[in-house]
């Protein structure tokens, strides 16, 4: 891609922009109001992947885009998992998070839902031949997220929750790997 060309990337560039600058400050703080999930989703995936891929190739991809989807889902369920410890606080400052939004038990079955559509979009895109079938070594990493989701329920005070999170960070790292692998083997 050609500096000339580049302007092309501006709408991607803008909402990175946008997004950087008003998860917290005013007027929008987007992240009081339980979007900063979505926008850490679209950015740390399709932004990223598919503005990645553009740059190299010098066109966007579909598959880029599809590639995209299990990271975003796992860059925004870290997000999603922070956030858990903190909704009592944040709640008493008016942050809105999707976690507060949800209550404890809204929290973690949505915890669950995270993880089930990334596995989900993983093994797809391994079935659909966007990925090569050694995606499907991601069921690996299934026992890291059943301790996380058998520890939750028994923390009755969810700061503690803070001392779990390297599962979620592992989840990440390994299924992440896993993809890469995934591309480069198909």
């Amino acid at each position: 891609m050609t500096i000339r060309h580049m302007w092309i990337m501006s709408p991607l560039v803008a909402l990175s922009l946008f997004s950087s600058l008003f998860y917290t400050a005013p007027p929008i703080r987007y992240g009081y109001l339980g979007l900063g999930e979505v926008f850490a989703a679209v950015n740390m995936g399709p932004v990223m992947v598919v503005g990645t891929q553009w740059i190299i190739s010098g066109a966007p991809s579909g598959t880029a885009f599809l590639i995209s989807l299990p990271i975003g889902m796992m860059v925004a369920g870290i997000l999603y998992y922070q956030s858990m410890p903190d909704m009592e606080t944040d709640a008493s400052v008016g942050k809105r998070t999707i976690t507060v939004r949800l209550g404890r038990r809204g929290a973690y079955l949505g915890l669950m839902a995270q993880w089930a559509v990334t596995y989900t979009l993983i093994l797809g895109l391994a079935a659909g031949s966007i990925l090569s079938p050694v995606a499907a070594a991601s069921l690996l990493t299934w026992p890291i997220l059943f301790r996380l989701l058998w520890i939750i329920p028994g923390v009755e005070d969810w700061q503690e929750l803070n001392d779990y999170g390297h599962y979620v960070r592992k989840l990440y790292l390994i299924n992440g790997i896993i993809i890469i692998l995934a591309i480069w083997t198909r």
